[in-house]
């Protein structure tokens, strides 16, 4: 009897398959995210709309400079320093009033925005006490004794022009010797330009039948000569008191009577010289 051949069986293990949820979750539309996108994009165009506005179109562009405290500088001079037509975001403020305060008649310089379309400048200008007369060339001389602005025959300002009636308060004096003077040159010291001015005050208040013309520089840097209108020269010390010299000058014309045009020498202290 023939056996039957052995079935051989494997025993293999398979592993579960495990799916998840078999149900289908529904599409929701990203709002929140869209709307965070366009917030964003919304921020940057207004961010560069402003931009535009205030740096690159017309409503902020300087159409007018105004010039405040120029009497000896032309204001016409100063507004040229600011570009009309720029932006007034964009306009150099502090290097305009470093470059203005190069120039030798200015002290100070402020230059400001008035929004939307104005600059300002407003200078100090230096405040000349005297005008030194020497070789045809007018030169304004502040307290120092410091020029710094000078003016021919042909360019010295008008009496009518603001510069020219400024000039018209300023006591003159005439160097004889015409020594050669600079810009910014020291001429004289601040006790001499003192003297001058407490001698073109006082001397009109003492004796107003004497108005003064102008000055002289005499040999010595401090011996001035003052030459009044009537024709008397009168020779005073830049280094003494110019209210003695005034006194003693008083004295000789009201109680000598001293012609009015005569040349009187106060120098010596306590005596003086008549011609």
């Amino acid at each position: 009897m023939q056996r039957s051949p052995k079935r051989i069986v494997s025993h293999v293990r398979q592993m579960p398959k495990i799916y998840g949820n078999l149900q289908r979750e529904k599409w929701h539309f990203p709002l929140k995210s869209v709307l965070l996108w366009l917030r964003n994009l919304l921020i940057l165009g207004a961010l560069g709309m402003l931009i535009y506005i205030l740096f690159f179109s017309s409503l902020f562009q300087v159409n007018t400079v105004e010039v405040q405290g120029a009497v000896l500088t032309s204001p016409d001079a100063l507004r040229q320093t600011v570009a009309l037509g720029s932006n007034i975001w964009r306009v150099p403020q502090h290097q305009i009033a470093a470059t203005l305060e190069q120039n030798p008649i200015i002290e100070q310089a402020v230059v400001s925005k008035g929004l939307p379309h104005t600059i300002r400048i407003s200078v100090m200008e230096k405040k000349p006490v005297l005008i030194w007369v020497t070789q045809g060339t007018s030169w304004l001389v502040d307290d120092t004794g410091e020029a710094f602005l000078s003016y021919d025959a042909a360019t010295f300002p008008g009496p009518t022009t603001p510069q020219g009636k400024l000039l018209a308060t300023i006591p003159t004096l005439q160097d004889t010797t015409n020594l050669p003077v600079k810009t910014n040159q020291f001429i004289t010291s601040p006790l001499l330009t003192q003297f001058i001015q407490t001698i073109e005050t006082k001397l009109p208040q003492a004796l107003p039948e004497l108005p003064i013309d102008h000055f002289e520089l005499a040999g010595a840097t401090y011996d001035l000569i003052v030459v009044t209108k009537p024709g008397m020269r009168i020779q005073m010390s830049g280094t003494s008191d110019p209210a003695v010299q005034i006194r003693n000058l008083t004295r000789l014309v009201h109680t000598e009577n001293v012609p009015l045009t005569a040349q009187v020498n106060l120098l010596i202290p306590r005596w003086a010289y008549v011609k």
